[in-house]
């Protein structure tokens, strides 16, 4: 299965005046709701934002809280299940959090809506052959050996598919072969060891599926963003196993 090393979300909104004039509230709310959560939190680099952090063992969270958007990041050095992401407590209290802040902000709609999966998965069949070479045979034999003769040996190769769906959702995703160098690209924290599991995958993928320009007031993180990682499971699912 699949596994997300790191999740990034975030909604952008009209700036919100009643944030702008309960920003006690809403600073305490970011740190109260799931209390003792945040390791740090208070004032942030931008002019009338908050920040929070939490930092352990095993994982890393940080929220924004700004004028015209509420984002966030959470990542974690071996990776967690993607059909469990939102079971995650971490996510879990991000999505409690992004609720009260909503109704302080009074948000009930968003100009734009998505969230960001960075993830690793196997071959669903071990073959010989490397993952670049896997993955690079997904283009014509004679357009790759061309690019040999005219470039060189290939160490890395990526496929760029993006798109929108019947549904309105948009989505911009990367995929290749993982090399080790991918999760010290994404990861904000260094891991070091901690992540040397990683390396055992065969694909690495950056997947952002996002939305624009609609009513939220029915809707959280966990609601609107579960969905979207089904989707990404489904497509991560269908590349392992079709990659030959």
């Amino acid at each position: 299965m699949a596994r997300v090393i790191r999740l990034h979300w975030r909604l952008d909104f009209d700036v919100s005046y009643p944030y702008l004039d309960k920003r006690g509230t809403a600073l305490k709310a970011l740190s109260e709701t799931v209390e003792g959560f945040w390791t740090t939190v208070g004032p942030a680099t931008l002019p009338l934002s908050f920040a929070a952090e939490k930092v352990d063992q095993t994982s890393h969270t940080v929220f924004s809280w700004e004028m015209a958007n509420l984002n966030g990041s959470l990542e974690w050095p071996t990776g967690i299940d993607i059909e469990r992401v939102f079971e995650n407590p971490e996510v879990r209290a991000c999505d409690r959090i992004v609720k009260e802040a909503l109704k302080i902000a009074d948000v009930r709609f968003v100009n734009r809506a998505g969230i960001r999966l960075f993830c690793v998965e196997k071959f669903a069949k071990r073959q010989t052959g490397s993952a670049v070479e896997r993955v690079a045979g997904l283009v014509a034999p004679a357009f790759r050996e061309g690019l040999k003769e005219t470039m060189g040996r290939t160490d890395d190769f990526a496929v760029i598919y993006e798109g929108s769906s019947e549904d309105g959702l948009a989505y911009r995703i990367q995929m290749g072969p993982y090399l080790p160098k991918n999760p010290r690209m994404v990861f904000l924290r260094k891991w070091e060891e901690l992540s040397q599991p990683l390396d055992e995958n065969d694909l690495f993928f950056d997947i952002d599926i996002f939305e624009k320009t609609f009513s939220f007031s029915e809707h959280s993180l966990f609601r609107w963003g579960s969905t979207k990682v089904t989707k990404a499971a489904n497509f991560i699912e269908f590349c392992a196993k079709n990659i030959r």
